[in-house]
């Protein structure tokens, strides 16, 4: 599973934020961010999150991710060595709680 896995310490994202100033990069940038915050926002709203709770942990999930990426690029020495547990802590801060109520019909 790559989401479990280090970062590479130069990958693309960190070539994209570097191009970022240019406008045409930065539209695309904020159309794919805006996309992948909409896609976690609704696996969120389907493990029964409410919309503003589900926004909110989508907005702070993808910026984990795109946090997590820079590190890579700026400081890959202070990223975690065990990934496996690294995975854990970040299912637990991320993943749904005991509190969140499924939505009728939905599956888990």
């Amino acid at each position: 599973m790559r989401a479990s896995q280090s970062p590479r310490s130069r990958s693309l994202y960190a070539a994209l934020a570097e191009a970022a100033e240019d406008p045409i990069v930065r539209r695309v940038l904020s159309r794919v961010a805006s996309t992948r915050v909409k896609y976690l926002e609704a696996c969120y709203r389907d493990l029964g999150f409410t919309q503003p709770r589900a926004e909110a942990k989508a907005v702070l999930a993808y910026a984990a991710y795109r946090g997590l990426l820079q590190l890579a690029h700026e400081a890959p020495a202070v990223l975690p060595t065990d990934w496996s547990s690294y995975s854990a802590v970040v299912r637990e801060a991320l993943g749904p709680v005991r509190h969140a109520k499924r939505r009728p019909g939905r599956r888990a």
